[in-house]
């Protein structure tokens, strides 16, 4: 019997040093689980800020974008004045390609910007993000959706893939630029 009480004893005492063990172990995890949330709530903050950074540059491109587009305009006004008064011919203006740069964060974005600056090699229509997914193309608002590897065009009641959306309204969304600003030389797509 007493040989039953040592072996139970020394088993108890075997069994209690393992759960101290096994409760150092846990502080511990607790403790580097602990360190690791501070380090994640550093890096969240991090990315908030460069998110807002990026937010703000990105509004001071549109910005300087638009004082470029109006400069130009001004430029091109005082160029056909001073055709005007030197006696020469107007120069007609060629068409402007635009060309996009996407938010690299929005999948849609970026694959919206590959398919027109890529694929299409730039467009006489601009393309202006509204928020993720909403577009505007010339005048017309539309829904961007990447599915399948591939770009869809949502549009009043329907969906279409984006070339066959560009080969429909392309035309229509120039003659409403040209009807807008007469004589800016932006010409229809003949195909």
């Amino acid at each position: 019997m007493k040989e039953q009480i040592k072996i139970l004893s020394g088993e108890k005492q075997l069994i209690l040093e393992e759960i101290q063990k096994a409760q150092k172990e846990l502080a511990d995890l607790q403790m580097l689980l602990h360190s690791k949330k501070k380090v994640t709530l550093a890096r969240d903050e991090t990315i908030a800020d460069l998110e807002s950074q990026i937010d703000q540059l990105f509004n001071d491109m549109e910005r300087l974008e638009s004082e470029i587009d109006i400069k130009d305009s001004i430029i091109r006004d005082l160029q056909n004045q001073l055709n005007i008064l030197l006696n020469r011919k107007p120069e007609p203006e060629k068409p402007r390609f635009q060309f996009y740069v996407p938010v690299k964060t929005d999948t849609v974005d970026v694959e919206l910007g590959r398919y027109i600056n890529e694929v299409t090699m730039g467009t006489p229509v601009p393309w202006k993000r509204i928020s993720e997914s909403n577009y505007i193309y010339g005048t017309k608002k539309v829904n961007v959706k990447y599915m399948r590897n591939h770009l869809i065009i949502k549009v009043g009641g329907g969906s279409m893939m984006v070339e066959e959306f560009v080969a429909n309204y392309e035309d229509i969304e120039l003659a409403k630029m040209n009807y807008n600003n007469p004589g800016s030389g932006v010409p229809l797509n003949p195909d």
